[in-house]
């Protein structure tokens, strides 16, 4: 999933700044570099745990999404793409009504495993010892088929996934241009400018 950000499309004040700088290449760089930093950062401030048998909310997707943003400059400057080649990224992005045209369905099994304990973070049921099913109770959710849980202290039981036949994960956007975004381009082609202009920077 990427997003194109042409640097001749922006406000006029940009607009009239590229037209004065003769070398793109450093101003795309450079922005290129701010907004990838900017969304690295959403992601670690984002993301609260979910309740047990939902769906993970968290707006990071893990550090693989995270690590996987990058930023590819186009011929003479003139944009620059940012995006990730992970398709759960544009699937936090898009939702999965839009990004798959439909809920998340196992291939391979009878249910999908969510990781509901900070504990199950990055880890599969089968990492576990003494992993067992409880069955969902009366009332659940047709999706809801159960629990994957270990024993814990005296008669305790810990949750680790909870298992479902679908998930419909909602959009959760984290690809565009923000204002401050804007702001830093300009910031970054008045540099440029000066640079060519005057030797300064």
């Amino acid at each position: 999933m990427r997003l194109e950000a042409d640097l001749r499309q922006f406000e006029k004040r940009i607009k009239r700044l590229v037209r004065a700088v003769k070398d793109l290449t450093p101003v795309a760089r450079d922005f290129g570099g701010h907004v990838v930093r900017r969304i690295k950062d959403s992601f670690q401030r984002q993301g609260e745990a979910s309740a047990p048998g939902e769906v993970p909310a968290t707006h990071r997707g893990g550090r693989g999404l995270a690590g996987s943003v990058t930023f590819n400059v186009l011929p003479n400057g003139e944009g620059v793409e940012i995006g990730t080649p992970l398709t759960h990224g544009e699937v936090l992005h898009r939702g999965t009504q839009e990004a798959l045209g439909g809920p998340i369905r196992p291939k391979n099994a009878k249910a999908l495993t969510i990781p509901i304990s900070p504990r199950a973070r990055g880890k599969r049921a089968r990492d576990f010892a003494g992993i067992f099913r409880v069955p969902a109770g009366p009332g659940s959710e047709p999706e809801d088929v159960g629990i994957l849980a270990i024993a814990g202290s005296g008669d305790s039981v810990v949750p680790l996934f909870a298992l479902r036949t679908a998930v419909t994960i909602e959009p959760r956007p984290w690809l565009g241009i923000t204002d401050s975004d804007e702001e830093y381009l300009g910031e970054a082609l008045e540099r440029q400018f000066d640079r060519e202009a005057f030797g300064r920077g």
